[in-house]
């Protein structure tokens, strides 16, 4: 198995002083049913040039198998779509950390997820104006 489509621990935001910097001072934008924020800095000492985060809120979707069932999708679509993004990043020498948070009220299926996190990456690196 190939190791591009990996989802090491090193590519996820773990840190509550990053994520609190993430929300608080990233941009954002919005494809229904993601909302995703990001921030990009000059690469550091992680080997990681992409790194992201998923959140469900509790507010649309009490039971926590159905949060966790979503989590996963989201999870799957961007371990297999991050390829198109990651070898930009590392030539541009950019360390890019993303968060994608849910908006939906309803769970969807996984290939409208697979094609908006698609639409997500393609927005993403647009954003970061990446050639």
């Amino acid at each position: 198995m190939s190791k591009l489509f990996t989802l090491s621990a090193k590519e996820r935001i773990k840190s509550r002083k990053d994520i609190e910097t993430l929300f608080q001072s990233g941009k954002a934008f919005l494809i229904y049913p993601f909302r995703v924020l990001y921030r990009s800095r000059s690469k550091e000492e992680t080997d990681a040039p992409l790194q992201f985060m998923v959140s469900v809120p509790k507010r649309n979707f009490r039971k926590a198998t159905a949060r966790n069932r979503i989590r996963r999708q989201i999870k799957e679509a961007y371990r297999l779509h991050k390829i198109a993004l990651q070898p930009l990043l590392v030539q541009h020498q950019v360390q890019v950390q993303c968060a994608f948070v849910f908006m939906g009220k309803e769970a969807p299926a996984y290939h409208v997820i697979e094609e908006t996190m698609k639409r997500s990456l393609q927005r993403l690196q647009s954003e970061l104006q990446l050639q």
